[in-house]
């Protein structure tokens, strides 16, 4: 192989794998960046909602559960929060359930304890969703309420991101060979005259 070849190729390589990792990081960074945020709305949202309900119960335990049944209708008829669903259980039967997208909920109600919420985020029919489940008491009984979020903008945005940074790459590669096919020329010129002249 020609050393100019040899240039040539060492420059394409070091700039294929920086400017690839590069932009792979930021990416990342991006995306993590959203889905942080959004967590951090979605628990905002689901907390205010715990927090109406356990003020509903309050003031009238002795119905046990049927008043928060009502407030999460209302909720739902009132369009509040930025829910795709919100399901109410026992942890064995559903009480309520606010949309179709709660058949997509995963049971997670073993896994809540010390009152800690739980979150997961999961795929589901081409969709991506943010789930959250926790506790709360009616009267004499421990329900369990579910909060989905519809988390699929985060994930187009990403692929968007990566399908714009692929064109991106394979345009600034172009770019880049050609002007360092240039420079190796230019560097490898004196050489090859050298070379010529040894020969003669």
């Amino acid at each position: 192989m020609k050393f100019r070849n040899k240039i040539l190729l060492c420059a394409i390589l070091f700039f294929s794998f920086f400017f690839g990792i590069g932009g792979s990081i930021l990416i990342s960074a991006s995306s993590r960046s959203n889905l942080t945020r959004e967590k951090q709305a979605a628990a905002h949202s689901y907390q205010m909602v715990l927090n109406m309900l356990s003020i509903v119960n309050s003031v009238s335990p002795q119905s046990y559960y049927s008043d928060v049944v009502d407030t999460l209708k209302q909720l739902e008829e009132n369009g509040g929060g930025s829910w795709a669903a919100l399901r109410l259980s026992d942890g064995t039967d559903v009480i309520y359930k606010s949309a179709p997208e709660a058949s997509h909920m995963k049971e997670l109600a073993a896994q809540t304890e010390d009152e800690r919420c739980v979150l997961q985020i999961f795929h589901e029919e081409g969709a991506y969703y943010l789930q959250i489940t926790g506790t709360l008491e009616a009267g004499n009984k421990i329900l369990y309420l579910d909060g989905l979020y519809d988390a699929t903008g985060i994930y187009d945005a990403r692929n968007a991101q990566q399908t714009i940074y692929r064109y991106v790459f394979v345009i600034a590669l172009g770019s880049a060979f050609f002007v360092f096919w240039l420079m190796a020329c230019v560097l490898t010129r004196p050489l090859k005259e050298l070379s010529e002249a040894a020969r003669e």
